[in-house]
């Protein structure tokens, strides 16, 4: 069917939404459409794919463990997010809990209802030509109408002052990470700021600054 086409769909979760991305050529516009409409109504569970990528992530979990720097950086993201159940690394422990009839479950209900999700498209087409497919693969994809909101799952940071040492590796590095958050002048409440400073070994420094909610991004 995709032979010879110009055309990709893959579809993506985050923690408050799930969407799809892709693109291909403008020739292939009613392609990229058609795979739009398929991810929604016919989805499948490729067991042996699913097998094929759990190897890789047991490869790659088992890497995690001794590389220095991985586990520095777990060990940050466990001791601010305090363990939370959704902020867990990579692990053996991890990948035995995946299931194919669980995932399969649950992308078929996150894609059962269309009527939440706003298609945007940018590139070369035509407006007319774009209508006629729009009305055709987009406007009958499922509906139930679901209210939906967000939910709190308590991933919170950690209060006060918090010190951890990760020993690991052979060779003579160091690194260090500080971690804040809180409100600074000209911040709205709603946005928060978090500052690192990460040292090797040979004396460099690089400042980070990022912004987790909507509004205006500054660290002071």
């Amino acid at each position: 069917m995709l032979a010879g086409k110009v055309a990709t769909v893959l579809p993506f979760f985050e923690e408050s939404f799930e969407g799809l991305a892709g693109g291909g050529s403008a020739r292939d516009l009613e392609t990229l459409l058609q795979l739009v409409y398929l991810r929604f109504t016919k989805p499948r569970a490729d067991a042996t794919a699913f097998g094929v990528m759990l190897e890789q992530v047991k490869s790659l979990a088992a890497n995690r463990r001794s590389n220095p720097e991985t586990l520095f950086e777990d060990t940050v993201s466990a001791v601010v997010w305090q363990n939370h159940f959704r902020k867990r690394p990579l692990s053996a422990e991890l990948i035995q809990e995946m299931s194919l009839e669980k995932s399969f479950a649950f992308y078929k209900d996150r894609f059962a209802d269309a009527s939440d999700f706003v298609f945007v498209f940018a590139g070369s087409f035509d407006v007319a030509t774009m209508r006629p497919l729009v009305t055709r693969y987009l406007a009958s994809l499922p509906s139930a109408g679901r209210k939906e909101t967000w939910r709190d799952t308590g991933i919170t940071p950690v209060r006060g002052v918090v010190e951890k040492v990760v020993e690991k590796g052979l060779e003579p590095r160091a690194g260090f990470a500080s971690s804040s958050r809180g409100r600074s002048p000209g911040i709205p409440r709603s946005a928060s700021c978090s500052t690192c400073w990460a040292r090797s070994s040979r004396g460099s420094s690089a400042p980070c600054c990022a912004r987790t909610s909507p509004g205006p991004t500054g660290c002071g």
